[in-house]
């Protein structure tokens, strides 16, 4: 077995998966703000809100997710994802 070089022998698997997870949270957050940005200037663009919903919900944001799911489902009833 190959072995680590040596910053990464000395960094623990569990600081490395805490790392992952902020950097996906720290992604997701930076995500949210472009579409709200994005949703300021078209508010009328689904998919951007849809979007929104998606990442609200990744972040643990629930009530602020279904809020815009609730937004999706006035907007297009018959739409099979919303």
């Amino acid at each position: 077995m190959p072995s680590l070089p040596p910053n990464r022998r000395s960094f623990p698997k569990i600081r490395r998966a805490r790392l992952g997870q902020r950097l996906k949270r720290a992604h997701l957050l930076f995500e949210a703000s472009v579409l709200e940005e994005l949703i300021e200037r078209e508010p009328s663009n689904d998919e951007h809100l849809f979007q929104l919903g998606q990442a609200y919900t990744q972040l643990r944001s629930y009530k602020k997710g279904l809020d815009i799911d609730k937004k999706l489902v006035v907007r297009d009833p018959d739409h099979p994802t919303y």
